[in-house]
């Protein structure tokens, strides 16, 4: 499993605060929301406890995701977030440039996806 994924189900695990889930499977990032069908939902819309996925610009097989920690306000978010052959963790801020939504060079947003296990805000 990817830096991200990994590190994306065990900030889930934490913030629930359950030892273990059955959540995400090892898969690319933009694939996430086919493995979880049924498991979660999603949407377009930014709310703490969501992952966030991105698709590479270069690679529509691969991509990246984080854990939205804090919602600034409609076009910024704060997340925590792990890297491939990069830092182990970070806590970044994602805002929208240009009229691209939690810009993150090299990607592009797809969706957030919401955990059963993390009650989001409404």
């Amino acid at each position: 499993m990817a830096n991200c994924s990994g590190y994306s189900q065990a900030r889930i695990c934490e913030a629930s605060k359950r030892g273990k889930i059955d959540l995400l499977e090892p898969c690319n990032p933009p694939d996430f929301s086919k493995y979880l069908y049924g498991k979660c939902t999603v949407g377009q819309e930014p709310k703490p406890g969501a992952i966030i996925v991105w698709v590479k610009n270069d690679n529509p097989k691969a991509g990246h995701v984080a854990n939205v920690e804090a919602v600034l306000d409609e076009n910024t978010i704060v997340t925590s977030e792990s890297f491939y052959n990069g830092k182990k963790w970070d806590l970044l801020v994602h805002r929208l440039i240009d009229d691209e939504k939690f810009y993150k060079e090299g990607y592009t947003f797809k969706e957030f996806i919401y955990s059963p296990y993390i009650e989001t805000e409404e």
